[in-house]
């Protein structure tokens, strides 16, 4: 006689890339999350990363002539709210985003790398 499979579960839960330990509610199953997570106890010993520059133990060497995709989508929007909010129908939004985005760790990093090695021109 066959053996029945049995259904996948219906959930699955987050779990901490350091200890393993559960770090999320229980959300779909399948769901694909591509990312370094941490639980607080982790975060806790480790010490939080400074973005772009290091990362735990291990030191990351960034080419800003070569941004990630994310850094990308980053530059992209703030070029998008920044003509949006000089634009006839601009609106304050627009501004808060475009501010929110240039506060942001790893467009900060990159501007000073690339202010550094001559690419941009120095703020007045």
């Amino acid at each position: 006689m066959a053996k029945k499979l049995q259904d996948p579960p219906a959930t699955t839960t987050i779990n901490c890339s350091r200890c393993g330990k559960m770090v999320s509610s229980p959300v779909p199953a399948g769901t694909i999350v591509r990312a370094f997570i941490e639980c607080p106890e982790c975060v806790e010993k480790q010490g939080e990363p400074k973005p772009g520059k290091q990362w735990g133990d291990h030191k990351v060497t960034v080419n800003p002539l070569k941004p990630s995709l994310a850094l990308l989508v980053k530059i992209g929007s703030a070029v998008v709210h920044a003509d949006e909010f000089m634009g006839p129908t601009g609106h304050p939004l627009d501004k808060t985003a475009f501010d929110d985005l240039m506060r942001n760790a790893e467009l900060q990093t990159w501007l000073s790398d690339l202010t550094e090695k001559g690419y941009l021109p120095v703020r007045r």
